[in-house]
């Protein structure tokens, strides 16, 4: 039984669009599923902190992993995102 906003997702379906479940489950998916992967922006740089003890090494890699999945990412505001987040200040200057 559908409820709240699934329901009203549904009852927005062209009459005569769903002809078997196969058909639903596609739209319903890519509406509803939590696995829907959500688009990256630079603001997820800034949650890529250097944790106190870790070295610079592991954190640049795992920055640089999470800069790569931002199709859009400017090179200027990665790296200015990098040096705030920078734990090691005096590597800094």
């Amino acid at each position: 039984m559908l409820k709240g906003i699934v329901q009203k997702w549904f009852n927005g379906l062209p009459n005569g669009s769903i002809a078997s479940f196969l058909q639903l489950a596609e739209p319903f998916s890519a509406n509803f599923l939590a696995s829907k992967r959500e688009r990256r922006t630079s603001i997820h740089l800034a949650k890529v902190w250097q944790a106190k003890g870790e070295d610079l090494k592991e954190y640049m890699m795992r920055f640089n992993h999470e800069a790569f999945f931002i199709s859009d990412l400017l090179y200027g505001v990665a790296d200015t995102t990098f040096l705030n987040i920078l734990l090691l200040r005096r590597f800094k200057f």
